[in-house]
């Protein structure tokens, strides 16, 4: 019943001090997790900034290749896009004799000689001559002989490529001038494959795009006007402020498939601000953006429009309680997601002013010289963290104390059981000769050679109770040692008789 009692009292304590530890425990759980949210809370500004260098990068790059001997290429098709159309008109004309049909076979050749004849000596070789002074401003390391060999092959140029139209010169000088940059760009970045931008456009002035950084066959896509026309209206806004405008836009190419662009285009002034054309730079949402935002942030990244995940450091299935958060009324506010799993922060990407982003209407946003548009106003980053990365190792300590509680206690039972065995054998053996004396044993001697002091006096007084009782003589009377007892003890029926016979005595009369 003792051990009962002792183990009942042992559990209750145990059990006390595990519910302790994990009430503490989870508080701590509770401030890690607000720390999460705190640290994720800090997140816009760096995102913010992350925005800010991504878009100046991308608008240096487009500004640097606007700036350069491609600017020449548009000003010069700029200004004799009348001539060249009189060209095609001509040579297309029935008093020419030529089928300006592209699947006549000698549809190009035809065209190539009537052009050169008629034009050589007159459009071409202005065009040729102006354009060779446009690049000389480009070119400071020309020689007479450089701008010689230009010139010779510009109007080798044109004359190839009026046999099939003016559409395709425009195409012509515009790839190759890009091409040309992008090299030199390349070159300066020690021969690297890319530029800082996975696509660069060049629009003509009516929107019309006549080059592609990826495709050497892109060339008069109407696709775009719009596009390039939303930055036009932007120009006269821009030159108000003393600025050149830039548009931000979230853009598909039909050449990427479904891959969005964070896209940036600027656009390329002549004289008085005329309008020539634009440059677009964009720059793919996929695997390697996230990753190095993730690098830079230290946190897992997804970029959402709408209810779409573009890319993403997490996979699907960890990133879906994400979607959660695309309501409308919430889906470009910030604001926290959480899952079993996950903590993040959703954030409007486009940082904007003067307009909040969840009033109605898909018309682009201009601030201080710089457009957004619609789809980029839609875009939303979401940062995220694990949250056993902040409370996983309180979460497995709290699972692992009832385990422990449960080590301990049995433990505990076991060490007592232990200890009270070795405290009770003793005892166990003082009873054992109490039944051996009571049994008639009466020369039995107990044992008191233990190692606690309480069994030990118990065994002497037990053996001095019972020399007493049988009239044995005590140690200190004969100076007989407590263990030699067995030595000096007398007969019991020598005691017997003695104390016959003084009663005998105390019997008879006094005379």
């Amino acid at each position: 019943m003792f051990n009962v009692k002792v183990s009942l009292l042992y559990f209750l304590l145990i059990t006390l001090i595990v519910v302790s530890l994990s009430i503490t425990v989870g508080q701590s759980k509770s401030e890690a997790v607000v720390q999460a949210e705190t640290a994720l809370k800090s997140m816009p500004s760096m995102l913010v900034i992350r925005k800010e260098l991504r878009e100046r990068k991308l608008r240096d790059l487009a500004d640097r290749i606007g700036n350069s001997y491609l600017s020449a290429a548009l000003v010069a098709l700029h200004e004799f896009r009348q001539d060249f159309i009189e060209v095609d008109r001509y040579i297309c004309s029935p008093t020419t004799g030529v089928k300006c049909d592209l699947q006549h076979p000698s549809f190009s050749i035809e065209r190539s000689r009537i052009a050169e004849k008629k034009y050589g000596p007159t459009i071409f070789k202005r065009f040729t001559q102006r354009l060779a002074a446009l690049n000389e401003r480009w070119r400071p390391g020309w020689t007479a002989e450089d701008k010689s060999t230009f010139m010779q092959d510009t109007s080798t140029s044109l004359q190839d490529c009026f046999g099939r139209g003016s559409a395709q010169c425009d195409w012509r000088f515009t790839h190759e001038a890009l091409t040309s940059v992008l090299e030199a760009i390349r070159a300066e970045q020690g021969g690297t494959k890319t530029v800082g931008a996975d696509i660069v456009l060049v629009f003509d002035s009516a929107g019309i795009g006549i080059a592609n950084s990826n495709n050497d066959d892109w060339s008069y896509r109407r696709e775009y006007v719009d596009l390039v026309g939303r930055l036009r209206q932007f120009i006269s806004k821009a030159d108000t402020l003393g600025l050149i405008p830039v548009y931000h836009d979230l853009l598909t190419f039909e050449e990427t498939g479904d891959t969005e662009y964070l896209a940036t285009m600027v656009p390329i002034l002549g004289t008085d601000n005329k309008f020539l054309g634009a440059i677009l730079v964009g720059e793919s949402i996929t695997g390697k953006l996230v990753e190095e935002d993730k690098s830079v942030f230290g946190k897992d990244v997804t970029y959402i429009l709408n209810d779409k995940p573009l890319a993403s450091t997490m996979t699907n299935d960890e990133n879906k309680f994400m979607l959660a958060s695309t309501k409308v009324d919430q889906r470009l506010k910030r604001h926290l997601v959480k899952s079993e799993a996950w903590l993040g922060i959703s954030l409007p990407y486009a940082r904007l002013a003067g307009r909040s982003p969840s009033d109605p209407g898909d018309a682009p946003t201009f601030i201080g010289g710089v457009a957004y548009g619609p789809r980029y106003q839609m875009l939303r980053v979401v940062l995220a963290t694990e949250r056993a990365d902040w409370s996983g190792a309180l979460t497995t300590l709290q699972r692992l104390l009832p385990l422990f509680g449960l080590a301990t206690f049995l433990i505990g039972v076991i060490l007592f059981s232990v200890l009270i065995r070795n405290h009770m054998q003793p005892f166990e053996k003082i009873d054992s000769g109490l039944h051996e004396v009571i049994g008639g044993n009466f020369d039995y001697q107990f044992p008191f050679d233990y190692s606690e002091e309480l069994p030990s006096s118990m065994a002497q007084s037990l053996n001095l109770m019972v020399a007493v009782l049988l009239g044995k003589p005590l140690p200190e009377d004969e100076d007989i040692p407590v263990g030699d007892w067995d030595s000096a003890t007398l007969d019991t029926e020598d005691i017997l008789s003695q104390d016959t016979m003084v009663s005998d005595v105390s019997r008879d009369p006094v005379d």
